[in-house]
């Protein structure tokens, strides 16, 4: 027999100071508290009651509980301790789960009970609720598929909470709802007939009443009249169902599924069972997203023309997509069970396996490359991307046919070899053009300055001599006719005009000023001889010439050429009025610029008749470039051209 504890013994003992103020404690204020302690009499009259407000006090006006009580009492009187747990149904709170524990006392010569007395309505309530969690739980577990577990999870919720019908609906892109699952407690009958006339269906909805109860939450609707489509009103009278229960399965802000409950009274559903199904749809809300996402990775997973497999760490196959037959020419179902590392190529192998070691170690692979090998022998290249799971021991991994890229891109890097052997060849041409553009330009300086000088030195010696002559024979002969004094003048005056434009063509060949004193007395000699002839206005600006007279020989010559060229194309092209010249020189370089005020063109879009002096232009271009300078042409119609060049000194 088990025994108050001693403190309680104690406190209860008449022989104990406190005895008086703790019977009163006992009578009066254990109402406030979970447990009412009580100390009976040798007569039940001797029993303290619980206070009229006490959650309580309602058994001691009920038949049944007051005869139980007593019945027990009598027994612990009589020396018996009795532990009972019963349950009553009371009108004003309910269904109440009752424990009562009796301990037998005495004190001063009196027997008396010791009763604790504890409602265990809650906890009673939660350990039902555990269970049926429990039970839900295992027909998740071992159900074959989901519309199976959610015909159990509603039986379930139908036993335990005494509610009629259970339905889920699922929502259909065109706004109505199917039903998808029905059940009903065996104990209704009508429960047959309804659903012979509603499962499967597809119910039509009041615009926005889904998304209303998603927003809601659950909603207790009393007039099923109010969507009779979708609620069925006349067969729900019919079967004697007089309202419905409705809560959304929710997960991630979606809205899958709902759940609906028929009820027989208008009267709203006990709230801890609400509670539970409310629990229960939010756990079915996320069983449904997950089932939509497998749909998806199984459709994904069967449709993709990437290969998708499942492996081992290792390298194992445990599951292939179709894909795999239409790329590598394998039947899915032949493949399982073997090493991934088979099919790729010999020559790829060791990196491949590298990778697998990776992956084993946790780490991601991402765009590796390797050649594969199909059922046939052929090769296929194959972009794989792999990521492992730990906790399962798995690798997902997927696979791209990248074989005609790599074709492409064979063929792009051979076309780019081909480009650039054509290249080096075309420069080694361009270069080969250049070196011939040099050695014909120097020939050509050099054949202009041995023409001018046999010029200057023979042929006009010879035409001197030829003149002393003719003035030494006119002298020798005497008188003579008038017409013979004539033809010798004209023969003197032609004799004299030819010498002067032998020398003039031997300048424009090669001034001899050039090579004996140097760029700028040839410059000015040039420009005056110019001025002259042609009766422009041309300046030339030498104030900055300092190291101009540095210029190698051969520079000075395409210095010399810039401007007789340039003044030639103003002279024959330009129509200009004035013509400037200026001339700098610094540590690095020398930098020449001649421009005029003439018509001008447009660089690069002259007509037929103008391209002689584009060919002069683009010769002076060449000429500067041959010695490491810049040329440019600055021209527009009517206002002028500019040509400018940097010759840079000849490097040491």
């Amino acid at each position: 027999m088990s025994k108050m504890p001693e403190a309680v013994l104690q406190l209860l003992d008449p022989r104990h100071d406190a005895a008086e103020s703790a019977g009163t404690w006992l009578k009066e204020d254990t109402a406030k508290v979970d447990d009412l302690c009580l100390i009976v009499g040798d007569s039940a009259a001797a029993a303290a009651r619980p206070r009229a407000d006490s959650p309580l006090a309602e058994l001691w006006n009920h038949e049944d509980f007051l005869t139980h009580f007593q019945t027990l009492t009598e027994r612990c009187l009589a020396g018996e301790e009795m532990h009972d747990e019963t349950r009553f149904d009371l009108p004003a709170t309910g269904s109440r789960s009752l424990e009562l524990n009796f301990y037998p006392h005495e004190a001063a010569g009196h027997r008396q009970a010791i009763v604790v007395l504890r409602d265990v309505t809650p906890r009673k309530r939660a350990a039902a609720q555990l269970q049926i969690l429990l039970e839900i739980v295992h027909l998740l577990g071992v159900a074959p598929d989901l519309p199976s577990a959610i015909k159990a999870i509603l039986r379930a919720l139908c036993d335990f909470s005494r509610w009629p019908v259970g339905e889920l609906w699922r929502p259909r892109p065109d706004g109505t709802v199917e039903v998808i699952s029905a059940v009903h407690r065996p104990d209704f009958a009508a429960g047959a007939e309804f659903h012979r006339n509603s499962a499967g269906l597809t119910l039509p909805v009041a615009p926005g009443h889904l998304a209303a109860i998603a927003a809601a939450g659950p909603v207790f609707v009393t007039d099923l009249a109010a969507d009779a489509g979708l609620f069925r009103a006349s067969a729900a009278a019919h079967a004697g169902l007089r309202s419905a229960f409705v809560i959304p399965l929710q997960h991630a802000g979606e809205t899958p599924a709902f759940m609906t409950f028929f009820l027989a009274s208008d009267a709203a559903p006990n709230a801890h069972w609400t509670t539970l199904a409310c629990v229960l749809a939010g756990e079915l809300g996320a069983v449904f997203q997950r089932e939509r996402r497998q749909a998806h990775f199984e459709t994904f997973f069967a449709h993709s023309p990437d290969l998708h497999c499942v492996m081992t760490p290792e390298g194992m196959l445990k599951r292939v997509n179709p894909a795999w037959t239409q790329v590598l020419g394998f039947a899915a179902d032949e493949l399982p069970g073997r090493p991934l590392a088979e099919f790729v190529h010999p020559d790829d192998r060791p990196r491949f396996l590298e990778s697998l070691a990776a992956l084993a170690r946790g780490e991601d692979l991402t765009a590796f490359e390797a050649r594969h090998l199909t059922r046939d022998g052929a090769e296929r290249w194959i972009l794989w991307n792999a990521t492992p799971l730990p906790e399962q021991h798995l690798v997902v991994a997927t696979g791209r046919d990248i074989t005609h890229r790599k074709i492409s891109e064979t063929a792009v890097i051979r076309s780019e070899e081909h480009y650039r052997d054509l290249f080096h060849q075309a420069y080694q041409m361009q270069e080969n053009v250049r070196r011939m553009s040099d050695r014909a330009l120097k020939v050509q300086e050099h054949e202009r300055q041995r023409i001018s000088r046999d010029l200057h030195d023979e042929v006009g010696q010879a035409l001197t001599a030829i003149n002393v002559n003719l003035a030494m024979l006119r002298t020798s002969l005497g008188p003579v006719t008038a017409d013979s004094a004539r033809r010798l003048s004209d023969t003197q005056h032609l004799i004299e005009q030819t010498m002067g434009n032998i020398q003039s063509f031997s300048r424009e060949l090669r001034p001899a000023m050039l090579d004996d004193l140097g760029l700028l007395p040839a410059l000015r000699n040039y420009v005056k001889n110019f001025a002259e002839r042609t009766g422009l206005a041309v300046r030339l600006d030498t104030t900055q010439s300092e190291n101009i007279e540095q210029l190698d020989s051969e520079r000075k010559v395409v210095v010399y050429r810039i401007v007789q060229e340039g003044l030639h194309n103003v002279a024959k092209h330009a129509h200009a009025r004035h013509v400037e010249i200026i001339l700098t020189g610094s540590p690095h370089d020398v930098r020449l610029q001649l421009g005029d005020d003439g018509r001008g063109f447009v660089p690069g879009t002259q007509p037929a008749e103008a391209a002689p002096r584009q060919l002069g232009l683009i010769g002076l271009g060449e000429r500067v470039r041959l010695v490491g300078g810049e040329f440019t042409i600055l021209s527009s119609p009517e206002r002028g051209t500019t040509l400018r060049a940097t010759i840079p000194f000849k490097s040491l």
